[in-house]
């Protein structure tokens, strides 16, 4: 029979293993979703820590985009899958009949119960099937015996993808219970310790080192569910690559040694920033590689700007946005934002600007301590919304393959 290791959603089985012959779910969970819950079948009439790992779907979707796991992914999957395993007679249900299945189903109703043991395609054409109505979308039983070899090899993780179609599914928790296969000898406490393995992970290069920290800031204060994924040059010794000429040379050099790592180059919203991404926006880029500027915002159309002809109030998206402007320009301070003009950028036909009290704003947001009252995150909110599009785009490329 052997010691199962399963991941469910709520009443419904997800995937199933056993013994040394199972699924790796580690990056869909951080650490904090470690859970010691009481079983009271641990034997002996004695109860006992249960340790799975937990968390709700919800929380789950963002991880899965981030390795990959689109919904436009688990199409292409499943018709690949249907192609390749099957004969030309036989007849399978549309990938939209199967979402419109999955998501039709209440998961909180089916039975938790399975029988114990199960050859290949059996658990899913027994078990499963029935849970999910399945077999009204068949004709002959010969195509649903098919169907479960379809489903025994497509990810679960695009199946959970399916399942968040439904908004009825989000609240419902991701487990994978592994404590009956550690109970049992076959793996140890450590084996189920969450992290990420270096190639789910992005490298993001910004042009100066406060970029770095304001972004890192940002997703641990703002999106700690998935900062885990997100690293940075380290800048124990200086930061190497200051300025948008140095970041466009680094860029350069990892197009030529067609870098396999997740990358992100991100340039400041400003001319010369603008400048140097135009530059390379024809260059041949690995797939791997995105390079990507702060994004323009409707805050920053209209700030006090100083310059050879006085005051005005500009719009400094593509002329004056660094990682500052991205900040509160309010918080602990009433003196209004000032931007100051000062060199011109030939090939934009445009002057390059500058945040005054650059160092103010930054070390003001680096100095709390937690989604402070008050302190707007909204443009910044929106430059971590940027990034994550970014980097899904380069998952659903190259996504995380768990087996």
């Amino acid at each position: 029979m052997g010691t199962m290791v399963e991941l469910s959603l709520g009443n419904l089985s997800v995937d199933w293993g056993k013994n040394a012959f199972y699924t790796d779910h580690l990056s869909l969970f951080q650490e904090q979703d470690i859970r010691k819950v009481i079983s009271a079948d641990a034997g002996d009439g004695l109860d006992k820590d249960k340790h799975t790992l937990a968390r709700r779907l919800r929380d789950v979707v963002p991880r899965l985009r981030l390795l990959g796991y689109t919904l436009r992914a688990a199409r292409e999957e499943y018709e690949s899958l249907a192609d390749t395993l099957t004969g030309d007679d036989e007849e399978f249900p549309s990938f939209d009949d199967l979402l419109t299945t999955l998501c039709r189903v209440e998961i909180r109703t089916v039975s938790p119960e399975y029988e114990g043991d199960h050859s290949f395609g059996e658990f899913f054409r027994e078990e499963i099937g029935p849970r999910l109505q399945i077999d009204d979308l068949f004709k002959d039983n010969r195509s649903s015996w098919s169907f479960a070899e379809i489903m025994e090899n497509f990810h679960p993780w695009h199946v959970l993808t399916m399942l968040a179609q439904n908004p009825a599914n989000l609240d419902l928790v991701v487990a994978w219970d592994y404590f009956a296969h550690m109970d049992n000898g076959w793996s140890k406490p450590e084996e189920f310790r969450p992290v990420l393995k270096p190639e789910e992970r992005f490298l993001i290069v910004t042009e100066g080192s406060s970029d770095s920290k304001v972004i890192r800031k940002g997703f641990d204060l703002l999106r700690p569910g998935v900062s885990d994924f997100f690293y940075f040059i380290d800048m124990e010794d200086g930061y190497p690559f200051s300025g948008s000429g140095n970041l466009a040379s680094f860029c350069r050099g990892l197009m030529k040694i067609g870098i396999q790592n997740k990358t992100i180059i991100l340039f400041d919203n400003d001319a010369e920033g603008v400048s140097k991404q135009t530059a390379l926006q024809n260059a041949a880029c690995p797939v791997s590689l995105r390079i990507m500027r702060l994004p323009d915002l409707p805050d920053l159309y209209a700030v006090r700007a100083s310059g050879t002809s006085g005051e005005s109030v500009d719009d400094i998206n593509g002329k004056a946005a660094s990682i500052e402007a991205y900040l509160d320009f309010t918080w602990n301070t009433t003196r209004p934002a000032m931007v100051r003009w000062t060199n011109y950028v030939e090939p934009l036909n445009a002057y390059q600007g500058a945040l005054e009290s650059k160092t103010f704003y930054v070390r003001e947001f680096l100095g709390l301590r937690g989604t402070t009252d008050g302190y707007d995150t909204s443009k910044l909110e929106v430059v971590l919304e940027t990034i994550l599009g970014v980097s899904e785009s380069i998952a659903e490329a190259h996504p995380a393959r768990s087996r």
